[in-house]
């Protein structure tokens, strides 16, 4: 494999920060890593990890694979669990590890608690409303002043 870890993370942080701007706080940004934890290429997985706890963006971790795992071409690709939650921990992340990909939905569930939005009921016609009875009161005057003199 040609997995990249580091890379991976500061590629989010970089399009995190592409869409509120460079000089803004990535705040309640957070970043969901899936991997084995062998990183093969790019830069360390200890300076991506950095760059996601200088930013202030927990980095939740999910190591996924068996000691028996193989790539294609016979290459063993055993998991390194490890690797990933030092990533979760050094950012304030969470770490989960499994082995079968089928309860991957219940370890997103856990990290829809940690991960997520949060509804806020508010008013959001009052601007509107107040802005239609003024509209209505000027109409109103207008019609009183300037309604006898029109034909």
């Amino acid at each position: 494999g040609s997995t990249a870890i580091g890379e991976a993370l500061f590629a989010s942080l970089d399009a995190m920060r592409s869409v509120v701007g460079a000089e803004q706080k990535l705040e309640g940004a957070r970043i969901v890593l899936l991997s084995d934890g062998e990183t093969q290429t790019g830069r360390p997985n200890e300076l991506g990890a950095a760059a996601a706890k200088e930013a202030g963006v927990p980095v939740a971790t999910v190591a996924l694979g068996s000691e028996d795992g193989v790539l294609p071409n016979g290459k063993p690709v055993p998991p390194n669990p490890q690797a990933l939650e030092a990533i979760a921990t050094a950012t304030g992340g969470k770490a989960f590890t499994t082995s079968d990909a089928n309860k991957l939905s219940s370890i997103y569930e856990k990290l829809g608690s940690v991960i997520g939005t949060v509804t806020v009921k508010d008013e959001a016609t009052s601007w509107p409303a107040g802005l239609g009875v003024l509209l209505l009161l000027m109409a109103g005057l207008t019609a009183w002043r300037f309604g006898s003199r029109l034909p």
